[in-house]
């Protein structure tokens, strides 16, 4: 993961890889803050419930609500409900909404 990572998508999409202990049915929690803040009031705090296609690939994609524009650090973690894996690697990366179709999109992929 590029640590420089720009977007002037304000609805970021994320991939999530997980290892083959992840199970369809199993939840996948992303959380993104402010950078330089703790994540006890992340500004996004999504959880998804991961379906058998997902479990197949061992690749979540998910889509954020609109952020400011703002640098952001987020992370994730996976849960069976009984067990949960620790937060993965964090990322950082950068909203700079500028509107038109000369929008640089990169993804960026935690590991869990």
């Amino acid at each position: 993961m590029d640590p420089a990572w720009v977007t002037t998508d304000n609805e970021p999409d994320f991939t999530i890889d997980v290892d083959d202990t992840v199970a369809a049915g199993d939840d996948v929690q992303l959380q993104v803050a402010a950078a330089g803040t703790s994540f006890a009031a992340p500004v996004s705090d999504t959880t998804h419930d991961i379906t058998a296609p997902e479990d197949a690939a061992n690749e979540i994609d998910l889509a954020l609500a609109a952020l400011a524009n703002g640098n952001y650090e987020a992370r994730a973690r996976v849960t069976d409900g009984v067990v949960t894996s620790n937060w993965s690697n964090t990322v950082s990366f950068t909203v700079a909404a500028v509107g038109g179709s000369n929008g640089l999109y990169v993804y960026p992929y935690l590991f869990v």
